[in-house]
């Protein structure tokens, strides 16, 4: 009787961890075939917690990048700094070129500098480093000077993958959180 209970148990629990898996691949799968318009409505429109918000970014993957390095160019773009990060994370070449004048550009802000030398190091390790040498002949803010330490370290970056974000939306569903 009690092994009986056990299996009806488990096999319940296995059901909604198939339901809960299904789920999240579902939408996982809905979010890479839309358009970067889409992905970028979805980006600029989450509530989602910080680390959370280049999520719908890094879900459209390589589809996005065209028309998400147009909008980074914009100094008015909302959430602007997480558009520059999804690049790096998504690691596609084609970037390189408006992220590089991003960090190269005087009149940006540090941490849009900062931040577009580490997407760049993220996509191009070697491409990074000539970059970070030109900070170090610069003055720095101390935010850059960290960047610049990171990206000339033989430290990986870390990068969030489109695995990590399913398994987010997964653990969401499962957990409600």
């Amino acid at each position: 009787m009690r092994a009986r209970r056990a299996a009806t148990i488990g096999l319940s629990i296995l059901i909604v961890v198939l339901v809960g898996i299904s789920a999240a691949l579902g939408m996982a799968y809905a979010s890479m075939s839309r358009s970067a318009e889409s992905a970028l409505q979805r980006f600029y429109a989450s509530d989602d917690a910080e680390e959370q918000l280049m999520d719908p970014l890094l879900l459209s993957g390589k589809t996005v990048v065209p028309r998400l390095t147009q909008e980074i160019e914009r100094k008015d773009m909302p959430r602007r700094r997480y558009g520059i990060i999804a690049l790096g994370h998504i690691g596609d070449e084609r970037a390189v070129p408006v992220l590089t004048r991003l960090a190269m550009n005087p009149e940006e802000e540090d941490f849009i500098r900062g931040d577009a030398l580490e997407s760049v190091a993220r996509i191009d390790r070697a491409a990074a480093r000539r970059l970070a040498a030109d900070f170090k002949r610069r003055r720095s803010s101390e935010y850059e000077a960290e960047i610049v330490r990171e990206v000339l370290s033989d430290s990986p970056l870390k990068r969030r993958t489109r695995s990590q974000v399913i398994l987010g939306v997964f653990h969401g569903l499962l957990f409600g959180d």
